[in-house]
């Protein structure tokens, strides 16, 4: 895909109702193996088409976290394939580098990626929940 049909999809998915509502968010340094989401940026996540995306100081790279009902799915954003990071569509993760697809849970769909993005484990923790990383 080249950058002026990239820029021209990024467009036209502002304007169409119902797409993927994207938030970065900065969170907290990574401690003892987990890294803390509080309760605010969790509000963003109203249906499956949300996606938080989370950076912190010892994490392995962008984490998406998008709600599938009570639960939080937590996938490591970078393709298997050479590392890019993934772009959150309403129904799938997209590699711009070269064209990889991953289901909302992170199972290839197209290659050339072979492997699942990597997930992580969620728990509630009191204020928000906790991704654990290790």
């Amino acid at each position: 895909m080249t950058r002026r049909r990239a820029l021209a999809a990024m467009a036209v998915a502002t304007l169409l109702p119902g797409c993927v509502h994207q938030a970065h968010v900065v969170v907290l340094p990574v401690q003892g193996g987990r890294m803390h989401v509080p309760r605010e940026p969790l509000a963003q996540l109203r249906g499956p088409a949300d996606v938080l995306f989370l950076r912190a100081a010892g994490a392995p790279g962008p984490i998406a976290l998008r709600r599938q009902g009570s639960q939080y799915i937590a996938l490591l954003a970078l393709c298997t394939h050479r590392g890019c990071e993934v772009q959150a569509l309403p129904q799938s993760y997209d590699c711009p580098c070269h064209g990889s697809r991953y289901d909302l849970a992170g199972e290839v769909l197209d290659g050339p990626a072979e492997r699942p993005l990597p997930s992580f484990r969620v728990v509630p923790d009191g204020e928000g929940v906790a991704i654990v990383l290790e």
